[in-house]
């Protein structure tokens, strides 16, 4: 075993003032919990902290081990009011390290936290400036951006992490003192710098007053506000994007309904366009299949919200580089990196991070000898390591200081205040990058009452259907097709609870106004290209269907390009997180073209330990169906079942063989995710939760296995309540672990799957599918139709009513080809039957290695061992086909999906990847496709398996 992951968090810089001091355990996790509950739950786990410079009365500053002998010991870091005299001790910045221990083998694991050091503060600012701010809002804020006497520019004052948490307690002694005011009256903005608008109009000024010690600086600042996104604005429409072949008002409540809302544009036409181009895309090109058969089926709308400046805000601090006049290159700054070796001749310039802090703009022009000596002093680097960092060949030191300029650039004034959360950090944790709401601006409940009332172009109330939490709890039941479509090309896109981001961009080039004289600076307007990229089509789609119940089909990008390829088990990846999935298989449930393996073993055939994989318990063995109709009324009687169809068309006929299964729409479940965001747990009661425990993190304060119950305090004040779970999930926490509670949307597989937990630990659990036996078609009058099932086969209990959020679909199957059906395989099904029997013979997936082990996948496009024989196309086709491969839902081992190409494992293929040399999107494989359509559109079954067949890579009667 090696030791537990541990991190700061959050792990972004910290900036400190001679004279201030900060306690840094608290922010310490392990293994996602708290550092000392952690440890007093595991008794060979220790931890302690080291600087990255050797203790001396010299430097002025002192780390103290509170308990040293203590497994859990505090740590607080000081700064003495004074500054060392002699410049050779003078630190700038350097790093604190959290090494945790497991003394039962004596592994170690280390996280990093940069700490730097000012003396005074030169200047104040607001930023955004101006800032808008919207009638209703509970409370917005501005930032305050500091420059420091070494010419550092950062944020002070409360920080502030994403759409989820509040400020980040740093337990800072002699804190900066900030104060705001405003002649306005009522008061405005409180003296912490909460902006209460109200329903007030106009611009305001803002003074702000910064004290530390004997310093005070001031600056003033323009509030707007705005009515825009008001419940009562009657000026912001939305329209349907007419590319989009929408069914239109009418269909309101019968279709899925998708808003783009725009970010960051401040222009409307430019806007327009560019979803006009994407949707016609969407609905017209096979390589969205089956969009192009959906038409009809959605509605596509746009709100255009004007923006004050074009862009997104960007928090991190950018290494900048002089290209034209007034014009600055920004560049990331680099994120240092422990090296494997001590020869420093092997170091990169991230490595030498690990040891000397960053530059500030003065050690551009300090000289070697001088630096050498400061280096001596204030680092651990040893002499044979400075012998070769300063030796002639080397150039390391020269490319240190080749980063010393640096700025942050302000924050933009944008629609909804979104963000990359990109703080500056000495490592990055795993939710960095993301784009995402700002907890100082916007957030998604408010923009209930903006949604609320929001209507069309011809006056028609459209809003309700996209609304989030209404008074009574009844969600919207399109409030998770809400997309942010944002002009900039940077951060990474996600899709959560009743929103995503996205950008329509794939320039990421960050150009700064101004000269290398200005320490404040502002990011150029971004430009809008004439239509979306490929490659962020793609992004923008494969985000969407996220909210259509399909799973991510890939695992997460190695920390070492050495992983690539290695098998799961090998000692270099095997305790990587994402090596090979191990949680419980009810996680992937909701998914249809993702299985982990707990859900499919067999012993091995022929015997002998271990298991295999059971090919005929695959999930997407899904029927290929010719017809079918949503059922709104079903009745049992004896051994016939009448069902009340809702399209007649459809066509049945007395004689036909039919099945009939369930389609659940719009189902909530309050759910338990850890800090990556992973599903840990669904909550069994209470059915709803106070905002103190879903707006915010909250930590598990006990643990009662017995009654499946776990008692949480939410991050919020002292709110404290007990939640029940599914019997055996209180295992999966500990106390002190740091957990995330939403409701989410549901959408659940094309089965309905009914599970019964193991009540051993490591057995499987066992599952059904609410699926009903063959039936035959008795009669057919008008929109009733009456059947009985085959033989003596009964009625599975769940199929004789509906429940809320349920529907019914009635189908008819395809035949097996020639007859050719098996007790094992009688209807035709999207794995084709020769795939299915060769799976079984040969029990691993397609990519796994020769020696037929798995692992760690990172291609776009898979290999695929499948046979020439199976292959009834061209090769460059046979990797569309279905069958089984290993990787899924940020793993590589463990779990599966069902093609080696598709659209939910790797998007975007280069021109030097195609056949005709242009870039291209990977289509949805046929199992993603067949997804789509059961929750859109099932009517649409038949249109699709009559495409999926033209496709030709549909292996059903091979020699």
């Amino acid at each position: 075993m090696s030791a537990p992951r541990c991190a700061f968090n959050p792990p972004y810089d910290i900036h400190l003032l001679r004279g201030q001091s900060i306690e840094l355990s608290n922010l310490l996790e392990i293994d996602g919990t708290d550092a000392p509950e952690y440890t007093d739950a595991h008794a060979s786990i220790k931890y302690s902290f080291q600087t990255s410079f050797n203790a001396s009365n010299n430097l002025k500053i002192t780390g103290t081990l509170g308990n040293p002998t203590s497994r859990k010991p505090t740590y607080l870091l000081k700064l003495d009011a004074a500054a060392p005299a002699d410049a050779k001790f003078q630190i700038t910045s350097f790093l604190v390290y959290a090494i945790v221990t497991d003394t039962s083998d004596n592994s170690t694991s280390q996280a990093a936290i940069r700490i730097h050091v000012h003396k005074t503060i030169q200047k104040v600012w607001m930023t955004p400036d101006p800032i808008t701010v919207y009638q209703g809002m509970a409370g917005a804020r501005a930032a305050v951006y500091a420059l420091f006497d070494d010419k550092v520019v950062a944020e002070i004052g409360d920080i502030y992490v994403g759409d989820n948490e509040e400020i980040v307690k740093y337990t800072i002694t002699n804190k900066v003192q900030i104060k705001w005011k405003c002649t306005a009256t009522p008061a405005l903005i409180n003296d912490s710098g909460r902006i209460t608008p109200g329903n007030r109009s106009g611009n305001h000024v803002l003074s702000i007053t910064v004290k530390y010690g004997s310093q005070t600086l001031n600056a003033t600042g323009t509030v707007q506000l705005s009515d825009a996104l008001s419940a009562s604005q009657t000026t912001i429409k939305a329209e349907l994007i007419t590319s989009g072949n929408c069914p239109g008002f009418d269909k309101l409540n019968e279709v899925p309904n998708i808003l783009f809302l725009a970010e960051g544009f401040t222009n409307s036409t430019a806007f327009g366009q560019l979803l006009d181009n994407y949707v016609s895309d969407l609905v017209s090109k096979k390589i969205s299949s089956p969009f192009n058969l959906l038409k009809g089926s959605i509605n596509y709308w746009k709100v255009f919200v004007p923006s004050r400046e074009d862009g997104l805000t960007y928090r991190s601090v950018l290494e900048v580089l002089e290209t034209e006049p007034n014009r600055m290159l920004g560049l990331r700054a680099k994120v240092a990196t422990k090296p494997a070796s001590a020869d420093a001749s092997t170091w990169t310039a991230e490595n030498l991070l690990y040891f000397v802090g960053v530059p500030v703009r003065n050690d551009a022009t300090v000289g070697n000898t001088a630096l050498r000596l400061r280096w001596e002093n204030t680092t651990k680097l040893t002499a044979a390591q400075l012998d070769e960092l300063f030796g002639p060949t080397n150039g390391l030191v020269a490319s240190w200081r080749s980063d010393a300029e640096c700025r942050l650039p302000d924050a933009k004034d944008t629609a909804f205040g979104i963000s990359v959360n990109d703080y500056t950090a000495v490592e990055q944790d795993g939710q960095y990058n993301l784009i995402n709401f700002d907890k100082r601006r916007v957030q998604r409940d408010f923009l209930d009452g903006f949604l609320g009332s929001l209507k069309d172009t011809d006056n028609n109330l459209i809003g309700p259907v996209f609304v989030m939490d209404t008074p009574a709890g009844n969600r919207g039941k399109d409030f998770d097709n809400i997309i942010f479509l944002l002009v900039d090309g940077r951060g990474r896109a996600q899709n959560e609870t009743g929103y995503m981001f996205s950008s329509v961009n794939s320039d990421s080039t960050i150009t700064l106004m101004g000269t290398l004289a200005d320490d404040q600076v502002s990011e150029v307007a971004i430009s809008v290209p004439a239509t979306i990229p490929l490659r962020k089509k793609g992004t923008i789609t494969h985000e969407l269907l996220h909210s259509f119940g399909l799973g991510d089909e890939y695992g997460e990008e190695p920390d070492d390009d050495a992983y690539k390829g290695k098998i799961i088990t090998d000692p270099l990846v095997v305790n990587w997180p994402f090596t090979a999935y191990n949680d419980p298989a009810y996680y992937a449930d909701e998914y249809s073209n993702v299985q982990p393996r707990k859900d499919f073993e067999r012993p091995k055939t022929g015997g002998g330990t271990g298991t295999e994989l059971d090919a005929y318990k695959i999930k997407w063995r899904y029927h290929r169906i010719q017809k079918c109709s949503l059922v709104t009324a079903v009745t049992t009687s004896g051994n016939e079942v009448l069902l009340t169809v809702k399209n007649p068309k459809a066509g049945f006929k007395v004689g036909e063989s039919v099945f009939f299964r369930k389609r659940r729409v719009n189902r909530y479940q309050l759910r338990v995710f850890d800090k990556d965001m992973r599903v840990v747990a669904d909550i069994v009661n209470p059915a709803t939760l106070p905002t103190a425990f879903t707006k915010y993190y909250v930590k598990v304060k006990s643990i009662d296995a017995a009654n499946n119950k776990l008692t949480i305090k939410s991050d919020f004040g002292t709110n404290q309540t007990t939640i029940e779970l599914m019997p055996g999930q209180t295992s999966f926490f500990s106390v002190g672990q740091r957990l995330d509670i939403r409701e989410k949307r549901v959408t659940d597989p094309i089965f309905t799957i009914l599970r019964n937990p193991a009540t051993t630990a490591g057995q499987p659990d066992t599952q059904t599918f609410l699926l009903s036996p063959e039936l035959i078609i008795k009669s057919v009058a008008g929109n009733q139709v009456t059947a009985q099932p085959v033989g003596t086969a009964t009625f599975p209990t769940g199929l004789s009513t509906l429940n809320p959020n349920e529907e019914m679909l009635l189908y008819a199957a395809v035949p097996v080809r020639d007859n050719q059906g098996t007790n094992q395989y009688k209807y035709a099904e999207l794995i084709a039957k020769p795939i299915l029997e060769y799976l079984n013979d040969n029990p691993f997936p397609l990519n796994a290695n020769t020696t037929h082990e798995e692992i760690i996948d990172t291609d776009d496009i898979q290999n695929s061992t499948l046979p020439p024989k199976y292959i009834p196309c061209c090769s460059r086709r046979k990797k569309e086909i279905i069958g089984l491969y290993s990787g899924g839902m940020r793993y590589f081992g463990g779990v599966y999906h069902p093609s080696a190409q598709c659209m939910m494992h790797g998007y975007y293929l280069s021109p030097s990847d195609t056949k005709d040399k242009k870039e291209q999107l990977i289509e949805l494989c046929a199992v993603c496709r067949y997804t789509l359509i059961n929750l859109i559109d099932p009517t649409k079954f038949g249109d699709f398996d009559a495409d999926y067949l033209t496709r030709k890579i549909y292996p059903d009667n091979l020699s």
